[in-house]
């Protein structure tokens, strides 16, 4: 069911289409993201500029996601292709010289593009935006035209590429790239949606065409099934001429960005442009009673008031639409819904609706509902579904043919068959489709930054994967073998909580988060019970982990039990042994610190103290794990980022983990599908929510600059704070020091790195920690554990040289108090790296809390992985993904388990005349599709399935005849599996004898092939059940029209197959066990040919 466009909505969309200049009465908030999402081009072709005053409650950013919600939106009487978006950004400085790519540039450079060549595009502004300067219509930039016909040498070209910013690569070109291959150049214009192909005989342009992404059902972003050029044209006809721009804008800039609004067509609320500016359609204000449009009220989770006001617009004959992720929910909690059209909808919890009063029509969304239900919508975000949240164009693993590119999902129809496939692109351009049933081999590929995109059909991926799984089935045997001693021993059993646990939680001066919260019940939940604990609790930097080991190491000591805190560094151990003192202090705990900055009798009087059962908790680095340190009544370990350890260290681990509890602490994320591999062999708690008060780290990006330098450093003092100045290279650090130095003559400037004796390192951070220095110019020692929140400004020297996952932890060593912190990544003169430009352009863009966790978890898993598996494996993980080689492991771990291969690894190839998926009319969101599929097709078993189906229902509703049809077909292959059939197929055969061909009719038959072969068990099962089966080779088959009665989606199909499937997986588990017996020949049917003492074979 379509969303009706009233009257008011065609009006002011045909005005926009004739380029009519008229006032009409301004939008209400909730219609205007409506209005907006199904604009129609110009008949000028202009782009279309809107102009709006800058709101709080609905920002830019916020109106553009409600554009997009409603472009997704089937909408009745409205233009089927919507304009492309863009929302016009404020650049910073730094990014206006184009070294870093950001999408703030990019929509900038698209913004600019559209109005010099006048082609159609949505772009939306605030007054704050059009001041910002921008070259003007004539400004000369030193853009590239080509067109066919052209002569211009390949060299030369390239050559003006680079000059404009350009980055040469390999493989698929992105934004801002080109690659070259021989006669032909991949350039993906910076302000453009999609890559251009230049092929060339000699040196003349023989050919440009668009790369064009397809549209939705031909796997893009685009949410309407077109497909738009959307490259930057100088042409009206057909277009061959094609306009490159630069990245970067030229420092002289003649005009704002408004004076490029003569070439638009202007949509603007009135008043927020000057009185002088040309306006298209003017947004005039109109009283709320005059109005014919109005917000859709609030109803604040009250679902009687919503009920009641529905009752009330039943009794008008008004029309009622709710677009509602939870349409099941709703129905059963509202009796009069029935009489509302619903739509399902799963980002609608931010999009208000709207009235039409002159229509009587109401929009409803779940944001006008509010929270109706303690039940969760359903995200699809859960166990191994995460591994396969992809998006178009990014890598991926398909498990039999290696890494692509993803292009989408298509829809294929063949005569009575509907399926829908993912597109995955290879080397050379050579696509795979695969059906989304399958969709459990494609995962999201997490390793290298580059991988190698594989040809389809080489050897190259075959022999990989041998290795890979070689390599899993070891480690499996090394995992369950310590997962197996672990139970063997007899663990510390600890009581609930006591008074005095209470009272330790009652003094925390924090409010523990809800994640912090969790990782601490389930870490004493552990703890209670009889076999050790050997949980990793993995977190943000400074979201709580440390305050979980402190409860928990408490509660061992309170039942009588030492604690080792073990650190791979003496400047994290003395960091930890303050948090503890300070934190126990009215405690009694005794609390010791083992390290190498003691003498030998100090150390040796720890030593008795421990071995006696004074000392409580001892908190050291590896020295705790020589052979000479000895316990009294040791009950927990714990271990502060593990994979910082040797091997060495990592072997003694082992053999202590196995009889104590283990608590593990990391800053890196874990990839969840190494941790469900790891099901049950070890457990992990994520803290992913900042402590309430935590202000997002101001992140800028530039060129090395004194001024820049001074300055922040400056301000920093000034507000009596302290600054780090990282510097990686050790043999200049101290020249590093005297230029900071210079630059602020009155400020206290200590250096450190991890290469000084660690009595002077130990001594300079004592000095840096009680506030006697202001400056602390070091390396990457800082990254682990230290915690001073007096420490709010950041600058880091040749920042391209890190990492993603170094930027973001070095990030996080400040901005860990109140005070608002700042960190500036600066590089040297000369052109950047393009992935060292991705890199900042990522940290530029991620500047919320949380957000650097997704930000950096690609990188980040990799550590994790190591965390988790030790960093020998980083290889292999590497040459696979991280996801596909958790897939890997688990299965090795429970083949190892088992004592055979599971059942779930067999595949099953599906080729029937059903239609089978999940329409768009359904689930309209193409990425949730994406992940319901996968969800879908990741089940294991058929209860896997059934609780895939309960939650789809709950979510969106009794499932249509395609998606019933789908979970069918899935559920037949988890019969084919158990039956040992390898592939169900139906063709056209042609009967009748070979000199009458030409006469003979054509008729389909349905065929089963058997994985390892036909047995005569299976064949007579099979013909009791049905004689007119036909048998050769590995095979058995019939005509489909014997299977099939009548049904419009071809259910009725799978439903004889799925009968057929059980009669044979019977037979099987009876041969299996000797109980199958030929108790008589089957007799003969029509047809038939005479009895014989086995089954019937042909070679038709």
């Amino acid at each position: 069911m379509n969303i009706p466009a009233s009257g008011v909505f065609r009006e002011l969309w045909d005005a926009v289409r004739t380029d009519t200049q008229q006032h009409v009465p301004a939008l209400p908030e909730s219609a205007l993201p409506f209005f907006l999402a199904r604009l129609p081009a110009p008949l000028s072709g202009r782009p279309v500029v809107v102009v709006l005053a800058e709101r709080t409650e609905l920002p830019l950013p916020r109106i553009s996601r409600a554009i997009q919600f409603w472009q997704r939106m089937p909408v009745e009487g409205a233009p089927l292709s919507p304009l492309p978006l863009t929302v016009l950004p404020v650049l910073l400085p730094q990014e206006r010289s184009g070294d870093i790519p950001t999408p703030r540039l990019r929509a900038f450079w698209q913004a600019i593009a559209s109005l010099r060549n006048e082609d159609p595009r949505l772009i939306l502004a605030t007054p704050r935006e059009l001041q910002q300067p921008s070259p003007s219509s004539t400004t000369d930039l030193g853009e590239i035209t080509l067109q066919n016909g052209q002569k211009l040498a390949l060299t030369a070209l390239a050559a003006r590429l680079l000059e404009l910013g350009y980055s040469e690569e390999r493989g698929s070109a992105e934004p801002g790239t080109f690659v070259r291959r021989g006669g032909v150049f991949d350039i993906f214009p910076f302000s453009a949606e999609a890559p251009l192909r230049v092929e060339y005989v000699g040196d003349v342009i023989d050919r440009i065409v668009s790369l064009e992404r397809p549209g939705k059902n031909g796997g893009a972003d685009g949410e309407n099934g077109s497909v738009e050029t959307m490259l930057t044209k100088t042409a009206e006809a057909e277009p061959r001429r094609w306009t490159v721009y630069p990245l970067s804008l030229p420092k002289k800039l003649g005009t704002n960005f408004s004076g490029l609004l003569d070439r638009a067509y202007v949509i603007a609320e009135d008043g927020v442009l000057p009185s002088t500016r040309r306006v298209d359609l003017l947004l005039t204000p109109l009283s709320e009673s005059r109005s014919p449009l109005a917000d859709a009220p609030v109803f604040e989770g009250d679902l009687e008031r919503f009920q009641k006001a529905l009752r009330e617009i039943r009794k008008k004959n008004e029309r009622v639409f709710l677009l509602t992720a939870r349409p099941k929910a709703l129905a059963e909690a509202v009796d009069a819904l029935p009489h509302a059209t619903i739509i399902p909808a799963d980002t609608a919890a931010e999009t208000r609706g709207f009235i039409d009063r002159r229509e009587g029509i109401h929009v409803f969304t779940d944001a006008d509902l509010g929270e109706t239900t303690e039940e969760t919508p359903l995200t699809w975000d859960s166990g191994i579904a995460y591994a396969r949240r992809f998006r178009v164009g990014e890598y991926v693993v398909h498990r039999d043919h290696g890494i692509a590119r993803f292009r989408g999902i298509e829809r294929k129809t063949f005569a009575e068959s509907a399926r829908e496939y993912l597109i995955l692109e290879y080397a050379q351009r050579d696509r795979l489709y695969v059906p989304v049933e399958l969709a459990s081999k494609v995962t999201a590929y997490v390793g290298a930054a580059n991988p190698i995109v594989h040809r389809l059909g080489g050897t190259e991926w075959e022999m990989t994967t041998r290795a890979v799984r070689a390599e899993a089935s070891d480690l499996a045997r090394e995992l369950l073998a310590q997962y197996a001693a672990r139970e063997t021993e007899a663990g510390t059993t600890y009581p609930p909580d006591t008074q005095a646990d209470q009272d330790l939680e009652a003094v925390f001066p924090y409010e523990e988060t809800a994640d912090q919260a969790a990782a601490i019940r389930e870490v004493k939940r552990d703890m209670e019970r009889a076999q050790p604990m050997d949980r990793l609790v993995c977190g943000d930097v400074g979201f709580g982990k440390t305050e979980v080991a402190i409860r928990a190491a408490f509660k061992a000591v309170n039942f009588g039990r030492q604690v080792a805190v073990l650190t791979p560094t003496t400047l994290l151990a003395q960091q930890h042994f303050d948090t503890f003192q300070d934190r126990l202090k009215d405690t009694g705990a005794r609390i010791a610190l083992l390290s190498r900055l003691q003498s030998p009798a100090e150390e040796e009087a720890v030593l008795q103290e421990l071995a006696d059962g004074k000392i409580q908790i001892i908190i050291g680095t590896h020295r705790l794990l020589s052979e000479d340190v000895r316990f009294k009544n040791l009950g927990l370990l714990i271990i502060d980022e593990e994979q910082k350890f040797g091997v060495a260290q990592k072997e003694r681990l082992k053999k202590v983990r196995t009889a104590v509890d283990v608590l593990s602490l990391s800053a890196t994320p874990i990839p969840r599908t190494l941790h469900m591999a790891l099901s049950g062999l070890r457990s992990l708690s994520v803290i992913a929510t900042p402590p309430a008060g935590r202000r997002p780290v101001v992140t800028k990006v530039a060129r090395e600059n004194d001024a820049l330098t001074k300055k922040a450093l400056e301000d920093e003092l000034a507000r009596k704070g302290q600054a780090y100045v990282l510097w990686n290279r050790v043999e200049t650090i101290d020249a590093a020091a005297e230029r900071i130095r210079a630059l602020v003559p009155g400020a206290r400037v200590v250096v450190a790195h991890g290469q000084m004796p660690e009595l002077e390192l130990m001594r300079v951070m004592e000095e840096f920690d009680t506030r006697r220095a202001d400056i602390l110019v070091c390396s990457t020692i800082i990254e682990n554990g230290i915690d001073l929140p007096n420490v709010n400004t950041l600058i880091v020297f040749d920042a391209p040289s890190f990492g993603l996952a170094d930027l973001y932890q070095i990030r996080g060593r400040v901005g860990r108090g109140n005070q608002q912190a700042y960190a500036y990544f600066l590089y040297s003169q000369g052109r950047l790296a393009f992935e060292a430009r991705k890199r900042l352009a990522a940290l530029l863009e991620a500047v919320e809390l949380g957000s650097g966790w997704t930000l950096a978890l690609r990188d980040l898993e990799i550590r994790g992985a190591g965390n988790l598996l030790g960093r020998e494996q980083h290889g292999t993980i590497r040459a696979v993904g991280v996801h596909l080689f958790g897939e890997l492991l688990a299965e090795e771990v429970e083949k190892l388990r088992s004592g055979g291969p599971s059942l779930a690894m067999h595949e099953v190839q599906i080729d029937l005349p059903v239609k089978a998926f999940l329409p768009e009319s359904y689930i309209p969101n193409t990425d949730t599709r994406l992940a319901a599929y996968t969800r879908i097709s990741s089940a294991r078993t058929p209860p896997d399935l059934e609780a895939a189906r309960v939650d789809l229902e709950a979510t969106y509703g009794t499932l249509p005849p395609e998606a019933e049809a789908f979970f069918k077909l899935v559920h037949v292959k988890f019969l084919a599996v158990d039956a040992g059939v390898s592939a169900m197929t139906e063709s056209s055969v042609v009967s009748g004898p070979r000199e009458a061909t030409r006469s003979a009719h054509a008729h389909r038959r349905t065929t089963l092939t058997f994985r390892e072969g036909l047995t005569p068990a299976l064949a007579y099962a099979a013909i009791a059940d049905n004689p007119r089966w036909t048998f050769t080779g590995s095979s058995m088959f019939l005509p489909t029209h014997d299977l099939q009665r009548s049904s419009a989606h071809g259910s009725d199909l799978l439903d004889c197959i799925a009968h057929t499937l059980r009669v044979l997986a019977d037979a099987r588990r009876k041969e299996a066990s000797g109980l199958f017996k030929v108790l008589g020949k089957p007799s003969s049917g029509p047809g038939r040919e005479p009895k014989t003492s086995s089954p019937r074979t042909t070679d038709s």
